[in-house]
This record gives structure tokens, sequence and C-alpha cells, in this order.
């Protein structure tokens, strides 16, 4: 006996409310909103594309200090949440302001601000050192993705030296160095610094390192001006206690004045860190940003601190043997003075003979009246435009301009107006971080990374329709590459492509978007946009009335450019819509 029947009639419901369900789908789902492809664009040839530029090149970076709870987070100990909000909000307004990579230190003073196995978290973050982030995340973990989906590059910045600062909570983690090896830690003022002359302190900085770029996909290791101790108190041949190891060594090795043997130090750290990141993953960068000056008298008008003397930083040796990737050394000062940047910079430039990117550090948290609050000594905004206009004349050897602010917080309070300035004068359009040739083709990593780019292929241009409220409030930049899809205005356009490549290479780091506007002698191509090769490939496009061409190349972790694919406009793209 049959339970229940299902007649004609029946059939006729069911498909009627099944259809009104997928109506409500459709309403709802921002993807299936899309309209048809747009038509009335072409495909350029291969000889066309010939005439598509290269984007711009420049490095824009900014260092963001954790240390003293500077520009991040704004005090220890706050809910994760407001941490979290408080990181997002800087790699979007990085991203807005056109710069391109962040310097965010990690390791302040043998602590971290990521999750190590090594050592104790930082009492910068959490308030107690080595108490972790309740709920758990990891920072630098969540940097990185935030700042690759907003195309930005992301430096890990640590001090190989410093053991503590004054400022380390009620209490030093059991697992500080300092706790578990303290004949390794000298007092120096109110700060503590490692021995320099310890190979156990060496590997251990390199161990760090290496434990970073193995386990985050960080795009370079950062090293600051902290080696031996800054002097003090008229202590001007160092503050350091070595006496012992210094006798030592001599008792061993030989003969060396104490001043070279204190150099040489620091020189087999630097030389045997970049030696060994080439090694092992050749595309990730050594960057440093050593004291300005390297000896007094060099260029001859110079006066101040000797780093060669003074804190056995023999620095300029590091760029001449090509020991760095980047060299980033704190030009700190004005144009024109006792110590000039444009003096200095062009001395730098002189001994940049390994071609290495020279990327000064610049002081724009010093813009504003003097005794106006922060670092600020006088100097207007217009100094700093000044100077990047000075880096970009003067490039010598190196292969593009670039400059590192110091530090988020000036940008975060807008010191004399420089982010509207910098943004409508010096920054007006994105650019590419600079090329580095000379990582092609070194260790382990090589024959995966060399390999042929992908080719953007199918792109395509739809209108989509403003989205439907669905009741559920997206937190704002919770997913970059969902913005492009999910929150449209009205009018907008999503460009999407594929890749040639079924998978993503190894290599293959990022997508550049460009746009053409104008035609003729107006013709202009601007860089639309960076997007991570992991990600979606997927870019919104507002004002498309102007854009005649689009272009989309793949990028490799070292800059390298891959071929371009492109599509120009025929003929009116709203007039096309609204005839299908």
């Amino acid at each position: 006996m049959r339970l229940f029947s299902i007649t004609k009639e029946d059939s006729i419901c069911s498909a009627a409310i099944l259809v009104a369900l997928l109506s409500n789908f459709v309403l709802l789902t921002p993807e299936l909103r899309a309209e048809k492809p747009l038509q009335g664009w072409r495909e350029l040839r291969e000889s066309e594309l010939k005439s598509i530029p290269a984007p711009p090149r420049e490095f824009r970076g900014v260092w963001v200090a954790t240390v003293y709870n500077l520009d991040w987070p704004s005090k220890p100990g706050l809910p994760v949440a407001v941490q979290k909000e408080e990181l997002r909000e800087i790699f979007e307004r990085s991203k807005e302001l056109n710069l391109n990579a962040v310097v965010f230190q990690v390791r302040t003073m043998c602590d971290a601000l990521y999750d190590s196995p090594i050592e104790p978290w930082s009492y910068y973050l959490t308030g107690k050192m080595g108490k972790a982030p309740e709920p758990f995340y990891d920072p630098l973990a969540f940097a990185v993705e935030e700042a690759h989906a907003r195309g930005l590059e992301l430096h890990a910045w640590i001090n190989p030296y410093r053991a503590l600062t004054g400022y380390y909570g009620d209490k030093i983690a059991d697992n500080h160095i300092s706790q578990n090896f303290p004949w390794l830690v000298h007092k120096s003022g109110s700060h503590s610094f490692l021995d320099p002359s310890s190979v156990f302190v060496r590997n251990r900085a390199i161990t760090v390192a290496f434990d970073i770029i193995n386990r985050y996909d960080v795009d370079a290791i950062h090293l600051d001006d902290y080696f031996y101790p800054y002097p003090r108190d008229g202590a001007y041949e160092g503050t350091l206690d070595d006496e012992e190891n210094w006798l030592r060594f001599q008792f061993e090795k030989g003969d060396m004045a104490k001043a070279d043997w204190r150099r040489e130090n620091v020189n087999v750290l630097i030389r045997d860190l970049y030696r060994d990141i080439k090694r092992h993953k050749p595309h990730v960068k050594l960057g440093i940003s050593p004291f300005g000056i390297w000896k007094k008298g060099a260029p001859a008008n110079i006066r101040g601190l000797s780093s060669y003397s003074q804190i056995f930083s023999d620095s300029r040796k590091w760029l001449r043997e090509g020991w760095v990737d980047y060299f980033s050394p704190q030009l700190y000062w004005k144009m024109e003075g006792p110590q000039s940047f444009a003096s200095l910079y062009k001395w730098w430039q002189d001994e940049n003979v390994q071609g290495r990117h020279l990327w000064p550090g610049v002081a724009t948290s010093r813009i504003g009246e003097e005794g106006s609050g922060g670092e600020s000594d006088g100097r207007g905004a217009t100094e700093l435009l000044e100077q990047i206009s000075f880096t970009r004349t003067h490039l010598n050897k190196s292969p593009a301009s670039g400059q590192i602010h110091w530090h988020w917080e000036a940008f975060a309070t807008n010191r004399g107006g420089i982010s509207r300035m910098i943004t409508k004068k010096r920054y007006a359009e994105r650019a590419l971080t600079p090329e580095s040739p000379w990582l092609a083709g070194q260790g382990a990593e090589a024959a995966e990374d060399d390999g042929e780019l992908p080719v953007a292929t199918g792109i395509n241009l739809r209108r989509v329709s403003p989205p439907v409220a669905s009741g559920k409030k997206k937190t704002p930049s919770e997913n970059a590459e969902e913005e492009a899809d999910d929150t449209p205005e009205t009018g907008s356009w999503i460009l999407t492509w594929n890749s040639s490549m079924d998978e993503v290479s190894p290599s293959h780091q990022w997508w550049a978007v460009q746009v053409k506007t104008g035609e003729g002698e107006d013709a202009n191509w601007e860089l639309k946009e960076t997007v991570r090769a992991t990600g979606k490939r997927a870019v919104r496009i507002s004002n498309i009335e102007k854009i005649s061409a689009i272009s989309i190349r793949a990028v490799d972790r070292i800059g390298e450019l891959g071929p371009a694919a492109a599509v120009e406009r025929i003929e009116d793209p709203e007039k096309t819509d609204s005839a299908e």
C-alpha cells in the first residue's frame, strides 16, 4: 500500500517553489548577480604588447616600531581584537598612502612578537614578558597575511644584540636569554646588550632569523642600527665590558687592535647571515639600516658620531662587499648642514660599488614645529618631499629609488599634513618594489624559482549590481580580496582573469594590474593594483569610462616581470552593457 502519492498539480507547485527559492538565492549571492561578461574589448596582439610600459618602481617603506609601543600596539596588554584592528588600520592606511612595504619590528630585546620556540613573548604585546596572547593568535602570521592581501611587502625587523630595554614589565621571563645565559649579557646605561664577540650570540641571532624565514612568508629580514652600544656619558671607546673575551682572543688567535676585533665581530654576523639566507631562501632580502655616518669626514664636510670608531660598525664594508640586498642608512638630517642629507646620500651612492638597493631612512617623524610633540625639530613637510626627489635623481648604480619612513606615528598623526601632501606630490601613483636581479639563480630553491611565470588569460570585465542586504555585517578588511566582489559600489566593475598555470609557482609573488587612461600624447599607464599570486584574481574598477586599456602581468619574488596580457576597449562599455 502506498503511503502517499504525487499528483501533477503537486509537481507544478513544487517546481514553482524551487524557482522562487533559486530566485532569492540569486538576489542574495553577489557573484551570481554579476551581469554577462562585458563586450566591446579586444585582446592586444603580441606585437602590440611591447608598447605597454613596465609599472613604475620605487621602494616606499615605513617602520612600524613595537619597542616602547611606539607604533603598535598602542599599549601593552590590549585585547586581541583591538590589536588586530590597530594593525589592520596600519596596513589599510599604508596602502592608501601608496606605500608598498612595512618594516615590522618582531624582536625588540631578545623577545618575540610571534610564536617563537626560542624566545619569550614580548612585554610590549601582552603586558607580561613570556605571556601569550589570549585568545591565542600569532601577530607575525597575521601581519604577513594582512600585508600581502593589500599588495604590501612585509619585512621582519629584528635586533641582534639588544637584550633588554629599561621597560620589560614586572618580571623577566624564565626563558629569556638574560636568565639562561647571564654571562652573555652586559649592562650599558638603562639597556642590556649581548656580547657580539660570542659565537653563541651570533648563532642565536642567525637561528632567530632562520626560524622566521622558515615559518613565515616574509619578504625580508631587517636589522637596524643597534650593534655595539652607542656612547654614553662621554665614554666614546664603547661601554660594553668585553675585556675578558678580548684577552682570550689575543691569547688564542694573535694580534689585532681591539677596535678592529669589535668591528670584525659584527662583520662576521652580517656576512654569515647574508650568505646563509641566500643558500636557503635567496628571494628573502636582507636589509640593514645603520647609523647614517660611517666616519667623520666621509664626505669631507660631515661632522658627527662615527659609527666606524664609536659603535664599531663598518657599515661601508657591508655595502661594498654586497652583504646586503638593500641598505638604508638613517639619514635623519636636513638637506644641508653639518650632517647634510644630500652630501651623505651621494657619498653612500658612490660607495655602492655592487649596485645594491640604496633606500635611505628619512625622518618623517621630525616634521613639525620644535616642541610640538614627538620628535619634531622644526622642519616642514616640504623638506621630506625634497629628499624624496633627491633620491630619484641621484641613483648612480642603484636599480631604483626608495625611502623608508621613520616611523608610522608620523602618518598616524599626519604631521605637518604629510599624508595628503605625499600622496598628492610624491606618491600620487602606486609603484612596485624594485627588482633585485642579483638574486636570480641562487640557493637551494633556484631550480624551482627560476621557472617561467604564468600569463593572464581569460581577462574579463563584469558589471556588478549593488548588493542586496543580507543582514550580516562584514568586518572592514576581514578579507581584502573578497571586498571586490562582496561590497561593490553602484556601477562598479569587477576585473577577473585566469592563470596559464594550474598551480601557483613558488616563484610567483604578485599580479600587477595596470590601466591606461587617455590617448595619444595624453595617454598614461597607471599601476592600479598589486594582487598576491595566491589570492583571488579580482580587482574592483571604478570610473570605467576613463579607462581605454588594461594590462596584467605576473611578478616573481625577486621583482622580475612576466609577459603582459592586455585588453583594449573598442567601444563604450556603458553603451554595450545597456544594449544587452
